[in-house]
């Protein structure tokens, strides 16, 4: 899922280790370092943590409008592994929207620029704002996430809210 809500207690699955590097309108760009816990029997990157990177551009994407946008279908398809120490960028880019539904495209490449997965979205549009304030809503969907300088800058300017903290990780998001 990918409503809003999964993100504002910071219960999220997927938390810990993803970094975001840009969100705006319609589109999203997160980054994951794939780590020794993350190996299968294979020893390869599982395919629920490229799923979790992927689903997590796409829910910041489709709620980037400003309403709540809840997932009511994904699709994915993995093309190659990705290994131990890969940094894998999900790019999430909104096909359609319309005042109900929006598909979403997300490409998930290694570093080397080859394609990992590819996932498709689509969600349910509701009318519900995310709130009065619409930065406080996106400052607790960002605070799980660690967040690379660019991703940081990117919100305050797009979103009006800052991050307090290190560049370390450590940190909160407030309003400007």
């Amino acid at each position: 899922g990918c409503g809003e809500g999964m993100w504002v207690d910071g219960r999220a699955p997927h938390g810990r280790g993803v970094v975001v590097l840009e969100v705006g309108p319609g589109r999203a760009i997160v980054a994951m370092t794939v780590r020794e816990s993350m190996a299968n029997g294979q020893g390869i990157c599982h395919g629920g943590f490229i799923f979790t990177l992927a689903d997590s551009a796409f829910g910041m994407a489709s709620n980037s409008h400003g309403v709540v946008a809840v997932g009511i279908d994904t699709h994915t398809t993995f093309q190659v592994a990705a290994s131990e120490g890969d940094v894998l960028t999900a790019r999430a880019t909104e096909v359609s929207r319309n005042a109900k539904l929006a598909v979403y495209r997300v490409d998930v490449t290694r570093g080397d620029g080859v394609l990992v997965s590819s996932f498709t979205g689509t969600v349910y549009v509701t009318r519900r704002p995310h709130g009065e304030h619409g930065a406080r809503e996106l400052a607790h969907l960002l605070a799980p996430y660690e967040v690379g300088r660019h991703g940081r800058e990117h919100a305050s300017d797009e979103f009006g809210v800052h991050w307090h903290g290190s560049s370390l990780g450590g940190g909160v998001w407030a309003l400007n």
